[in-house]
């Protein structure tokens, strides 16, 4: 997350508009070809060009640059070994590969479809009692880079069965096989990163995988059933895993560790937050990352992991040109526009509890005050690419995504 340039700063004034109907697209997910489970999702012009857009964007950040011989061979070696072996939704992967007129080979389509293995994002989930109408909701942002193109690509989908039942709401980016956020009536789940910063080639199913085929079981309808179901997880890598009901606080974090141990952080007075940190208190609070450094002992403190902008004199963030570095040590909220991941995400944790801790006022209200938490720094950040705001009593969604200013 801290590897941000001036040009990534200047998106600083992005909006994020509301997606209407127009944006829904259905997905037959117990169809049995791929083209015949994502035939809406590419039957307009302006989808196959955010695909193919999204999937250029993809191949400069992970197959291009200093790096990228290594990310295209690691790419063909997985798909050979392991992709294969396995093959979860592989036959989706390889058409999605041709689809996109080979802008990503097979096997870096394979690859960048498991990005959750790979790489590391930032995201926020909250989830808050509404008691003017007696339901928890749940809002979450997905952070990622390469936040402009997938914002474009962000589409609503409405997964349905072969009788066209709906059996989940998911939000997500026209070409990605996996899911990240959902809801259905009973309860909504979405995935954050757990910091470990390692790729993986365990055989076991992406997170992302496991969550969409979590959502497609019509068995799984409630909060309880969710929650068993999540509980014997075996993933390919650590995650956080957000559980909202429908009753105050019947919502968790089920935390999910390198081995599939696991550890369950309860919503507690009606607020539960979850970023990208192991619950401190819990039972992965003194983990160790990758190469055997404490999170302290990388990262430091948030005043050390400011990011560099801070030594520059002169650094716009706004799109205006003005600079905003003073005080490092009393940083403004649009200086923590980007930042690296630990000391960032304890900064979105305080600015959310300070925000909706004991909040009082109309449902309309709470969302607002959810919109204008989730659009101030660091909640709001360079890689913010959509929000889903989530009604798991009824099932419904609300997304927003990221369009460039102006």
């Amino acid at each position: 997350m801290d590897k941000c340039s001036q040009e990534d700063e200047r998106t600083y004034d992005d909006t994020m508009p509301e997606l209407g109907s127009e944006m829904k697209r259905i997905v037959h997910c117990q169809k049995q070809e791929p083209e015949e489970i994502w035939e809406d999702v590419f039957l307009g012009e302006e989808d196959r060009e955010a695909f193919t857009d999204i999937c250029k964007a993809f191949r400069k950040m992970a197959f291009e640059g200093k790096y990228g011989w290594y990310a295209r061979r690691l790419a063909k070696l997985m798909y050979g070994i392991v992709y294969r072996g396995f093959g979860h939704y592989l036959d989706e992967s390889d058409w999605l590969s041709k689809k996109s007129g080979k802008i990503l080979s097979r096997s870096q389509m394979a690859f960048v479809q498991r990005a959750y293995t790979w790489s590391h994002f930032a995201c926020s989930t909250t989830c808050v009692w509404d008691a003017d109408l007696g339901e928890t909701i749940c809002m979450r942002s997905l952070d990622w880079q390469g936040a402009r193109p997938l914002g474009q690509a962000t589409r609503i989908f409405d997964v349905q069965d072969l009788d066209g039942n709906t059996l989940y709401t998911g939000v997500g980016v026209v070409g990605m096989l996996g899911a990240l956020t959902g809801v259905k009536p009973g309860f909504s789940i979405a995935i954050n990163y757990a910091p470990w910063f390692e790729g993986s080639t365990d055989e076991d199913m992406d997170p992302t995988f496991k969550l969409r085929r979590l959502l497609e079981n019509p068995a799984i309808d409630t909060y309880d059933k969710a929650l068993i179901a999540l509980q014997s997880w075996e993933v390919s890598s650590p995650v956080f895993l957000t559980l909202c009901g429908t009753q105050k606080d019947e919502a968790c974090v089920v935390e999910i560790g390198r081995f599939d141990n696991k550890s369950i952080r309860k919503s507690k007075d009606g607020l539960l937050i979850q970023t990208n940190r192991f619950d401190p208190n819990g039972d992965f609070g003194h983990q160790e990352l990758a190469g055997g450094e404490t999170r302290e002992g990388r990262f430091g403190d948030v005043e050390k992991n400011m990011p560099d902008r801070k030594k520059q004199k002169d650094f716009p963030v706004n799109g205006k040109g003005e600079s905003i570095a003073k005080d490092s040590r009393n940083p403004t909220s649009e200086e923590w526009y980007c930042g690296k991941l630990i000391p960032h995400s304890k900064k979105r944790e305080e600015q959310i509890e300070e925000a909706l801790s004991g909040f009082e006022g109309t449902s309309r209200e709470l969302e607002d005050k959810l919109i204008e938490t989730y659009k101030t720094a660091p909640v709001w950040n360079w890689e913010t690419a959509y929000w889903s705001l989530m009604r798991p009593k009824t099932g419904t969604m609300r997304v927003f995504a990221r369009r460039k200013s102006g």
